[in-house]
């Protein structure tokens, strides 16, 4: 019997690496464990401003849980390590996972 647990893997993204881009969608959240991570957004003069900062022990990104894809990306900072939590076993009723 697979449980929540098997599911969930652990990633590893480099430093500038994007754990996802604006649009894509997603069938997991992320769950930091180490590193640093942002939300940014690219501004009409090609700047990127930054509108949430993930470290260790958040989520990025909980609104995927309604959506189901990225609204705006999400790049590494640090070398970052990341448990991945499939929104399927987050959805599902208890008892029925």
């Amino acid at each position: 019997m697979r449980t929540e647990q098997d599911a969930q893997r652990i990633c590893q993204f480099r430093r500038h690496e994007h754990l996802a881009h604006k649009g894509e969608v997603q069938d997991k959240v992320y769950k930091l464990q180490e590193g640093w991570a942002s939300r940014y957004c690219v501004l009409p003069d090609g700047r990127r401003q930054i509108t949430a900062l993930f470290l260790p022990g958040d989520y990025c990104e909980p609104q995927w849980l309604l959506s189901g894809k990225s609204d705006l990306p999400i790049v590494a900072l640090t070398p970052v390590k990341a448990q991945t939590v499939p929104l399927a076993g987050i959805h599902a009723k208890p008892g029925t996972a």
